[in-house]
C-alpha cells in the first residue's frame, strides 16, 4: 500500500524567487501523479520536497493525513529516481508518457 499524498497550498521559494506557488492536489493510494513542464518549472523541486531532500517553504505536505514537512527523508520512507529524459520525437506527448509507464 502507498500513502495518500496531499499537497495543501504547498510552496517553495529560493530567496525572492517563487518556484512553486500554492500547489493543491491529492494523490490517492495506487494512483499516479505526472509532472510535466519545461526545464526549470519545478518538477524536480516538487519530487525533492516529497522525498524530504528540499525544505517546504509554505503550506503542508501530508502522507495519510500526517504533516511530513519537518520529517527527515528517512522518516518518510519514500524515494525517487530520474527516468531517461529522451523522448521519441515521432510520438505524441501522450504516447511518450504511456511508453514510460
Amino acid at each position: 500500500m502507498m500513502p495518500v499524498i496531499a499537497f495543501d497550498h504547498l510552496r517553495k521559494s529560493y530567496g525572492g524567487t517563487e518556484v512553486i506557488r500554492e500547489f493543491d492536489a491529492e494523490v490517492p493510494d495506487q494512483e499516479f501523479l505526472v509532472l510535466l513542464g519545461p526545464s526549470g518549472c519545478g518538477k524536480s523541486t516538487m519530487l525533492r520536497m516529497i522525498a524530504g531532500l528540499t525544505e517546504v517553504s509554505g503550506g503542508e505536505l501530508r502522507f495519510d493525513g500526517e504533516v511530513v514537512n519537518a520529517k527527515s527523508p528517512k522518516e518518510r520512507n519514500v524515494a525517487f529516481v530520474f527516468q531517461s529524459y529522451a523522448l521519441y520525437p515521432q510520438m505524441t506527448v501522450r504516447a511518450n508518457i504511456a511508453f514510460r509507464c
